[in-house]
Order: C-alpha cells, then sequence, then structure tokens
C-alpha cells in the first residue's frame, strides 16, 4: 500500500523540480511510512511513499520493464498477481521482483490499457512510458483507492490525495461552487468533483491517457446493469458461499500482521467466520464502543462474537473527547466530508495499528445486497402512496408533525419520525427524485437560505446512473446508484482516509469483482423482504454464524455527534461559525447558520448533522484556503460591506 504523485509539463523543454516533487511525496508520508522513491526525467517526475505488504525485500518503487522504457508507481494490492506473474514469465517478461507492481507493469506491456481486465484487486497506478512520453493512469472497478489530478493548458499533476497536487504552488486554491452545494446535498463530494476548483477525481473503473497532444478519459469496467430472474436461490448461495470464502483467503495474503475490524452485524462476523476458516492463529478483531453507552455502542454485540470465534479482541471506548481530532481529520480528508462515523474509525485504526499492518473490513455488502433501512422504507412509502391523499396529508401527515414535537430529539424514534415526515413530503415526486432528494442533507429551501448568492451549477449524472438501469425494479435502481455514488465517495473514502492515516491497510472482501458481479444478476426479491434487509447475505450465512447475529436488526456506525454539538462541542461550534469567521469567504449568511447553531442547541430541532457539515467546511476553508482572498469577496466588500452578513 502506498501514496503515489506526479507531475508532467507538456513542453519537454520545461524541467520538474525534484525538490518539488519530494515535497510533494512527503505529503503522503503516512500512506508509506516505510520508504519513499522517485524518478525524473526532464519534464515528468513521480513520486511514491511504501508501506510494506508484500514483498517487503524487493518490493521497492517506482519499477522499471527491463530496458527501462515504462515505469510504474502503484497504490494498492492485486490479489492475483501471482498468477499474472506466472503466466506472463511463460510469455517471455523477465521479472527482478516477487511483488504485484511489477506484474502491472508487464501486463501493461502486454495488453495496453486492457491490462486493467486483468487485474483482481484494488488500485490506483499511473505508467509513464519514455518513448511516447505519455501518462497511463488507472483506478480499481469500485472505487477503493483514491486517484486525483488537475490537468491545465501545460501541465498534469496527480496524486492518491488532493495534499500532494496543492504542494505545488503553482496549482490555484479556489472553491469549486458545483462541489460545494453537492456537498451540502451528500455529506461528501461525489466523483469527478474535488472542492478545488480544477481538481478531479479519476472515476472508479476508468483509466486516462495523457500526453501534450491529448487526454483520454474512458471506462473500462461497470457494474452489470440488470438482475438475472433465471437462477434460484438453491444455485445461487453455494456460489456466493464458494466466491465470499475465496475473496476472503486472498485478502489475508500478507506478509505483515493482520486482522479485522468487528461490529457484531453480519458482515463483519461473516468475514471473521470465513477469516478464521483459513487462519492458523486465532484472527486479531477490533472494535470500538462509546463511554457513555447507548443506541451507538455496538461493543457488547462484538464481543460476543469474538467469544465465538474464540478471536485476539480488543475494543477501544471513546467519547468526545476523540473532538480532539477535528483538525487532523481535516487534514488528512483534504476537502470537506460530513460522516463523521470516520471519527471512531481513525481511532479505531491507530489502536489497530499497533497490533497490525492490515486490516479486513465489512464495507460494501450493504450496497450490494440491501443492507440499509432507506431499501425498505421505500418499498413501504410505495404501499403508502396507494393511501388516499386525503388520509395521508389530512390525518397522517399531520399527525407525524405533532409527534415530532413531544419525542425527545436524542431518541431513535426521533430519527423515525423525521424520516417518515421527509417521506411524506416526497411522495409527489417520481421514484427516482424520491430517492436522490431523500439524501439530501440541507433540504433545497435551506440551502439557497444559506448562500450569499445563488452559485453557477453543473448537472450532476445522479439521475443518469438511476436510468441505467431499465424497467421498474426499484431495487435495482437504488443499488446502481448508490454503488456509483456513495459507496466510493462516501463509504470508501472514508476507510481510506482514517486506515492510511493511522498508516494501516484495508481490505474489502465483499468488493471483490467477482462478487460484485454476481450480486448484480441475483433478484432484487432475493435480496430484500418488507423490513427483511440483506435477505440473501442472511440465508446464505446461517450456518456460518450464531443465530443472534443473523437475526440482529441492521445497525448503522455512526456516533451521538448531535448530543455532543449541544454540550461538549458547543464552544467549539459557536467559534468556528461566528460571524467573523463566515466574513472569511462570504459563501454563507450567518443570520441563518446562527439560526441553525440555536435551533439546535435549545433542543427544537436536530441540526447536529447540517451544524457538522459547516463545521467542517469552515474548518477546511482555513486551513486550505484562508490565504486566498476571493474575487467573489472582493465584490460583496465593495459593494455591500457586511449588511448582508
Amino acid at each position: 500500500m502506498c501514496g503515489i504523485t506526479g507531475k508532467m509539463y507538456f513542453a519537454p523543454f520545461r524541467q520538474v523540480d525534484e525538490r518539488l516533487l519530494q515535497e510533494m511525496t512527503d505529503t503522503l508520508m503516512h500512506r508509506g511510512p516505510d520508504e519513499s522513491g522517485y524518478f525524473a526525467d526532464g519534464s515528468l517526475g513521480l513520486g511514491v511513499r511504501r508501506l510494506s505488504i508484500i514483498d517487503l525485500q524487493t518490493g521497492h518503487q517506482p519499477v522499471f520493464n527491463e530496458d527501462e522504457s515504462k515505469v510504474i508507481v502503484f497504490n494498492g494490492e492485486i490479489y492475483n498477481f501471482q498468477a499474472i506473474t506466472s503466466d506472463l514469465s511463460a510469455r517471455g517478461h523477465r521479472f527482478r521482483t516477487a511483488g504485484d507492481t511489477e506484474a502491472i507493469l508487464h501486463a501493461y506491456e502486454e495488453y495496453g490499457p486492457d491490462c486493467v481486465h486483468h487485474l483482481n484487486g484494488m488500485f490506483a497506478f499511473a505508467i509513464y512510458d519514455r518513448k511516447r512520453r505519455s501518462l497511463f493512469l488507472a483506478r480499481d472497478r469500485l472505487g477503493i483507492k483514491p486517484l486525483y489530478y488537475y490537468r491545465a493548458a501545460d501541465q498534469f499533476a496527480f496524486a492518491s490525495e488532493i495534499k500532494a497536487i496543492i504542494a505545488d504552488p503553482d496549482i490555484p486554491r479556489q472553491v469549486d461552487e458545483t462541489a460545494l452545494d453537492l456537498y451540502l446535498k451528500f455529506l461528501y463530494v461525489p466523483a469527478p468533483w474535488s472542492m478545488f476548483k480544477g481538481i478531479r477525481k479519476l472515476p472508479p473503473g476508468h483509466y486516462a491517457i495523457v500526453s501534450a497532444d491529448d487526454f483520454i478519459l474512458r471506462q473500462y469496467w461497470d457494474i452489470p446493469c440488470e438482475p438475472d430472474n433465471t437462477h434460484t436461490e438453491h444455485e445461487l448461495i453455494p456460489r456466493f458461499q464458494e466466491l465470499f470464502e475465496d475473496a476472503v483467503r486472498i485478502r489475508m495474503i500478507s506478509d505483515v500482521p493482520l486482522g479485522a475490524f468487528l461490529s457484531g452485524g453480519i458482515d463483519s462476523s461473516s468475514i471473521v467466520a470465513a477469516m478464521c476458516k483459513t487462519s492458523s492463529q486465532p484472527v486479531k478483531t477490533f472494535s470500538i464502543g462509546f463511554q457513555e453507552g447507548g443506541y451507538h455502542d455496538e461493543s457488547s454485540y462484538a464481543q460476543r462474537v469474538a467469544e465465538h470465534f474464540h478471536t485476539e479482541h480488543t475494543t477501544l471506548y471513546v467519547d468526545a473527547d476523540m473532538l480532539d481530532l477535528l483538525p487532523e481529520y481535516v487534514h488528512h480528508f483534504d476537502e470537506p466530508f460530513g460522516d463523521y462515523a470516520a471519527f471512531p474509525t481513525y481511532v479505531l485504526s491507530r489502536l489497530a495499528q499497533k497490533q497490525v499492518k492490515v486490516i479486513l473490513t465489512g464495507d460494501g455488502s450493504d450496497e450490494l445486497f440491501a443492507g440499509y433501512e432507506r431499501y425498505a422504507s421505500e418499498q413501504l412509502a410505495m404501499y403508502y402512496a396507494l393511501l388516499p391523499a386525503w388520509m395521508r396529508n389530512r390525518a397522517i401527515a399531520p399527525l407525524l408533525r405533532a409527534l415530532q414535537h413531544t419525542v425527545p430529539q436524542d431518541r431513535r424514534l426521533a430519527h423515525f419520525v423525521r424520516d417518515a415526515i421527509k417521506k411524506t413530503d416526497l411522495l409527489n415526486l417520481n421514484a427516482d427524485d424520491r430517492y436522490i432528494t431523500s439524501f439530501h442533507k440541507f433540504p433545497d429551501a435551506l440551502r439557497m437560505a444559506l448562500y450569499i448568492r445563488r452559485p453557477q451549477l453543473d448537472a450532476h449524472p445522479m439521475h443518469h446512473y438511476w436510468h441505467r438501469i431499465h424497467g421498474n425494479d426499484i431495487l435495482a435502481h437504488q443499488l446502481y446508484l448508490d454503488q456509483k455514488t456513495s459507496l466510493p465517495d462516501d463509504m470508501l473514502t472514508k476507510v481510506d482516509r482514517v486506515t492510511m492515516a493511522a498508516s494501516l491497510e484495508a481490505r474489502v472482501p465483499f468488493l471483490d469483482h467477482r462478487l460484485v458481479e454476481l450480486a448484480a444478476r441475483i433478484s432484487s426479491s432475493m435480496k430484500l423482504r418488507p423490513w427483511h434487509l440483506k435477505r440473501f447475505v442472511k440465508r446464505a450465512m446461517r450456518d456460518e454464524l450464531p443465530r443472534s447475529v443473523v437475526r440482529r436488526r441492521k445497525h448503522g456506525f455512526s456516533a451521538p455527534m448531535d448530543r455532543w454539538l449541544r454540550y461538549d462541542l458547543k464552544t467549539l461550534l459557536c467559534d468556528t461559525l461566528s460571524p467573523e469567521a463566515l466574513r472569511r469567504h462570504y459563501l454563507f449568511h450567518a443570520d441563518t447558520v446562527h439560526t441553525l447553531i440555536r435551533t439546535h442547541l435549545e433542543g427544537r430541532a436536530n441540526y447536529g448533522v447540517q451544524l457538522f457539515m459547516l463545521m467542517v467546511f469552515q474548518m477546511w476553508y482555513e486551513r486550505y484556503i484562508s490565504d486566498f482572498k476571493s474575487e467573489r469577496q472582493k465584490i460583496y466588500e465593495e459593494s455591500f460591506g457586511n449588511r448582508h452578513l
């Protein structure tokens, strides 16, 4: 596992500054604390920081082919590299190392851009062809590993994280208005945008070819769009079990200690069960709990699973003090990221890293096999829509709104009531609008009230993804959309940043592309029944897991942020979002922000998610762009003074 970066000038006479290349690479030291490597060839420079996992002795990077006409830097793991190496050796390729990086390079020599189809793993890599003076960049099918790039008329830069790109003073730091609006809607910035104007994410399942004359961006893989209803559950379950156990087995290949995150839910418990079948030693497992206990604390469930499988289990209990890590959080994500479940995962990663260098996680299963309550609630919404409008609008909706004001905001029932109200308000929309709008953390009216000036926005392909699926299978639409958006840009971004911040490699067996392709073909009726989430996985794993795990209700991993903001973080909240702080960017109305703060602190509504998102944005802005005085700020200072703030 590594962090990679590079810069290319299109004019051959411009030389890459090797000191700058080293500075860019050193920003990624947390991703690769074991060693660094550089390659400079006139107008092209590559850098890499390495976390040694496989081939500890000869796996140094960059790696060259036989005649050194091509060179690669690579972040990730290729689990079938031994088979690739064997095949290519038989075709005449000569290998100098025993690792997976060189296997990719020779596969590129043999197959060109089609080399990506031969790789099973998580990856982001760059290959420079010295003869053609071109770069080939590729990212894995599901977006497990990140890759950002900046392209201008005279230059190109890329990196595993944005911080390496903006270490170059030639690259401007400006807020992308479309990215900001998407962040306020969805909690994260979806691909291809980043919060920095001009810096983009290479989308999952894509590669790019970069030269002075051209920039080619091409999709090489996509999730199968249509479920196949011709196979029975009796046929599919053995195939799933076989693929799942193999996906776990190959992700246990490591020259360093490894373990697993364990929540006690079906996904992480299934992975631990499969690991125990393969491992000759007790599996190391790690879980997190909260000092105050309550709904968010799953540690007792994890402990029971650990005892069942006789793992070496460690539990870490945290409280609001971990929010002292907020500046580190902003630093490691490089752009605003509002999913505060990242905090406990980051703390847990730092704990696990003291014992292991590789961790297996259960991420991806919910998006493949319908594990979120929103899938079931959409089914119920369709039935609810069949009720007469007068009953919905004159009886049920007023009752829910009255109930909202009587239930304490920190209770789970309050969340259910808010969600039900939101669903009833969206029933008049089409299915795609209803589902996509349900994700909006800031509703349209509140978002527009927040902006000082409504931004000019580019279109986002959310609806395009929805309509890639034909027919009336709503769940198939939902799963495909989530796998293209929230999975790579929220869930996998979170896992990558918090584990790599602790120099810990995370592997995700459920996102083996063979399993993903199988899951896409399983009919929706096998995955979901009313209030029976992830039905297929539960039936497939019922003989491997304790009955309590299989029957346990879905429990999302989160933290009591709404309560922390009212008490432990109240001072930080008010200071970070003070009118003086908001004037630094002239983006948000201070009156609107402080109405949200006051309403939340008084307990009249729960704006914990929204306030945390605004806090993170403000801290990001001050860290990364505070020295940049935007044209917008100059205009508003000259035209309006402070009266609009």
